[in-house]
């Protein structure tokens, strides 16, 4: 299988920003010990401090699909709820 590339850009809401720091770094600190996480990277825009960009590597889909099922990734929906104004997730294939 080939590696999987996700790229999702998440909306926050500007007021909530302080608060979803920690979160987005706990969700990274176990996210990159994962099984199959090759690449887990967090980026900030610098025109727009309420676009967040994740850019991910992953071994394969089926690990990337246990990744968006695990109990970490339902706790950051949780804690993250109303906080979120939206989320885009792209699937992507290196050609």
């Amino acid at each position: 299988m080939n590696e999987l590339t996700i790229v999702a850009v998440i909306r926050v809401n500007p007021e909530k920003h302080a608060v979803l720091k920690p979160l987005f770094a706990e969700m990274i600190a176990q996210t990159r010990v994962e099984d199959g996480c090759v690449r887990y990277d967090l980026h900030c825009d610098n025109q727009d401090a309420s676009r967040y960009v994740f850019y991910e590597t992953w071994a394969n889909r089926d690990l990337w699909l246990a990744h968006m099922a695990s109990a970490h990734v339902a706790a950051f929906g949780e804690a993250a709820g109303g906080m979120v104004a939206s989320a885009e997730i792209f699937e992507m294939s290196k050609v």
